[in-house]
């Protein structure tokens, strides 16, 4: 059964809030584009723009997810825009950053962050490229908390976590009350399994700030790291009511409802997750599992069906589906997809006991003591036991 945490970041604070519903707009929008929907922030960006034409973050935003999607002519032009917005803190950007000039060259910040990810040879430069920047920056203006905020980003997500610690304490020394700076603290928290420090700084973000959804959410995956399922729910139900209509709460919701065998109301919250992202593969997954609580195999299928045409490289997508093929004695069928998966990741020493169980029912003994053979030399002691079974 797959347990998904998400942890979202954002390379840059909100700077500007605008109204309360553009203000969730934005983050939901940078939620998207963390989370690699990058079409969904888009459209989010366009709307928050209509409806602020002066929203300078939202432009130069939208700048960074045009760049990801390839669409550099527009992102130039978002960008051009949010320099005119903000002349001030642009022309001192500009002047002092290392590169010729932001406006003028469409990689900027962002792009050359994510060619570290993806570009493994220039990595190091990249590395290097942009905490000249944010170096160079803090220089310029030692009290510029976002320098400080982002430079910790960079440092975290590289493995530099006493360095960000570092640098995010200095920044809740200009301002103690910024809760990006107490989320980023947790999430290198979070991702030590420091847990405790981790719901310590997410509660400080809900004090400073009770009326956005994500600090509830961030604090409710820990309470369910920590097995402390009433306050993930409780926390879990306060992000549903300020943020209705997001796919991940209620398919974080349902993992925990999975794990307490509450399967109606996992049940339910999978559909709603799927209601709000049709094109998330673990939500696909996890509903079929539980539909396959209720016998609803048929469901079952066309659900483990949608997940493999959504993540065709996950193998449990495959192994899950076999087997609902060998309940229904579509052997064939059952060994094509444990094929598959096995295709993708030949070292699951379980999927060669599924393959040799569904061998052994079809009445192939050979095929199968040759599964669990090599499950058994990866170690699987139930393919041990079953070659002492059927194969000597």
């Amino acid at each position: 059964m797959k347990r998904i945490i998400y942890i979202l970041f954002t390379l840059f604070p909100l700077l500007c809030y605008g109204q309360g519903d553009a203000r969730i707009r934005y983050y939901n929008a940078l939620e998207l584009s963390n989370n690699g929907d990058y079409h969904g922030a888009l459209e989010e960006y366009n709307q928050i723009i209509l409806a602020n034409p002066t929203f300078t973050n939202a432009y130069e935003q939208r700048a960074r997810v045009r760049m990801m999607l390839h669409q550099y002519d527009a992102a130039i032009h978002d960008h051009n825009k949010a320099l005119e917005l903000n002349a001030e803190y642009a022309n001192g950007y500009i002047k002092y950053a290392p590169l010729k000039s932001l406006a003028e060259d469409h990689k900027g910040f962002v792009y050359a962050y994510n060619e570290t990810r993806v570009n493994t040879p220039s990595k190091n430069q990249r590395i290097s490229e942009i905490n000249e920047i944010l170096d160079t920056l803090i220089a310029y203006n030692s009290f510029d908390t976002s320098a400080y905020l982002d430079r910790a980003f960079v440092k975290y997500t590289n493995g530099d976590l006493v360095g960000a610690e570092k640098d995010i304490l200095i920044a809740l020394e200009i301002d103690s009350l910024h809760t990006y700076a107490f989320y980023l603290l947790g999430s290198i928290y979070e991702s030590q399994n420091k847990l405790e420090s981790a719901l310590t700084n997410y509660t400080k973000m809900i004090t400073i700030d009770n009326s956005f959804y994500l600090h509830y959410y961030k604090r409710a995956i820990v309470y369910k790291k920590l097995k402390n399922y009433e306050a993930a729910l409780t926390d879990l139900h306060l992000a549903e009511t300020l943020n209705p209509s997001n796919h991940l709460i209620f398919y974080n919701r349902s993992v925990i409802f999975i794990t307490l065998n509450e399967w109606e109301s996992a049940l339910k919250d999978l559909n709603k997750s799927i209601e709000f992202n049709n094109r998330f593969a673990d939500a696909y997954f996890n509903r079929a599992y539980v539909k396959k609580q209720f016998a609803d195999y048929k469901g079952a299928l066309e659900d483990y069906n949608k997940a493999a045409i959504l993540n065709p490289d996950d193998p449990m997508v495959y192994n899950n589906r076999a087997n609902i093929y060998v309940q229904n004695g579509e052997y064939r069928l059952a060994r094509e997809g444990y094929d598959i998966a096995l295709s993708i990741d030949p070292h699951l020493s379980h999927i060669y006991v599924n393959r040799g169980v569904s061998s052994i029912l079809s009445g192939n003994m050979e095929a199968a003591c040759s599964d669990f053979k090599i499950a058994a030399d990866l170690g699987n002691m139930k393919a041990l036991n079953k070659q002492i079974l059927y194969c000597y």
